[in-house]
């Protein structure tokens, strides 16, 4: 009879404690976040200076289609456009691996004119998994700021254009790519939030590295 009484007590102890866990939003880790999405960013890419070539300033557009899980993982797919100008050439070193419709002088060293440029299409897939910030104040989704981490792997077309004298190059490299991505989210509406993060790429050129700093915008259905 004691057992039975035991038992009896500690369900009820169970029971009273659940409903008060529940309405702490760390009990609940989905906080009803799971469903598609849709997003779009946009900034400006750094490229960083190689031997022979030294790049401007360019930007990096793109948007993805994604879900989002209860477990706070995300995934997604992602086309991407980066677009940098090229100040200054010397040397051809760095143009070994764009063999496509090239005709170089034989001592090439120019300032780049504004037909010279380095491009980069990427199709991504995307993981990322969102820093559950809840369990800080007990607040779910009263527009915390959410950090998150993300990788992808994907096909990537790069393009390097250089016309300046006689010196004239229209080459691509396609292949395998990937990219790193961190950054904070905000909450504006219980359907949208805006964000600011780092991103990245590693083309078909291993000497080539995209560094992005860009703003986004995610609405979830």
């Amino acid at each position: 009879m004691k057992k039975m009484f035991a038992l009896l007590m500690t369900a009820m102890s169970l029971a009273s404690f659940a409903p008060a866990q529940a309405d702490n939003c760390c009990w609940d880790s989905c906080c009803g976040t799971d469903g598609f999405y849709v997003s779009g960013f946009g900034g400006a890419n750094f490229i960083a200076k190689k031997k022979h070539i030294d790049f401007k300033t360019g930007y990096v557009v793109g948007g993805a289609v994604g879900y989002a899980f209860c477990n706070n993982l995300r995934l997604e797919g992602e086309v991407s456009y980066r677009h940098n100008r090229i100040k200054s050439v010397s040397g051809l070193e760095d143009f070994s691996g764009f063999s496509e419709s090239v005709s170089i002088s034989s001592s090439a060293s120019s300032s780049s004119s504004s037909k010279s440029h380095f491009t980069t299409l990427a199709y991504m897939a995307n993981v990322y998994y969102d820093i559950d910030t809840s369990c800080w104040d007990c607040c779910c989704g009263c527009g915390e700021i959410v950090p998150y981490i993300g990788a992808g792997i994907g096909y990537n077309q790069q393009r390097l254009r250089i016309s300046e004298g006689e010196f004239n190059l229209n080459g691509k490299k396609s292949g395998f790519a990937w990219q790193l991505i961190a950054g904070l989210a905000y909450e504006i509406t219980p359907c949208a939030d805006i964000s600011l993060e780092y991103r990245f790429l590693q083309g078909s050129d291993k000497k080539l590295y995209n560094h992005a700093v860009a703003g986004a915008l995610r609405y979830k259905f």
